[in-house]
């Protein structure tokens, strides 16, 4: 990850990910899962933060990349598995509150 965020000129990457968990985790013990699926998330922004802080080849862009976390979009899947929509809100709204801290 860091190979990348150190090789590509760019201020701002933006992240979207979770859609393909939500189908892939929809079953028993939901609340936990979506638990998963923002650690998870979460963990990838800090990760590509932390990357752009260590690169000492270039001062100039050292700490100056910032991540866009976009939500879960609905889909035809949670218009048909509500537990699936419920997730996916959970996992949108818990997003929001990391992006505001």
């Amino acid at each position: 990850l860091c190979l990348i965020v150190h090789r590509t000129p760019v201020s701002l990457m933006i992240i979207l990910v979770g859609t393909n968990d939500i189908h892939r985790l929809t079953g028993s013990d939901d609340a936990s899962k979506t638990s998963v699926i923002l650690s998870q998330i979460t963990e990838l922004h800090k990760a590509v933060l932390e990357c752009s802080m260590d690169d000492e080849k270039n001062d100039r862009t050292k700490g100056k990349l910032h991540t866009l976390a976009l939500g879960i979009p609905g889909s035809l899947f949670q218009d048909h598995m509500p537990v699936a929509a419920k997730m996916a809100a959970d996992v949108n709204s818990a997003l929001k509150s990391f992006a505001e801290s």
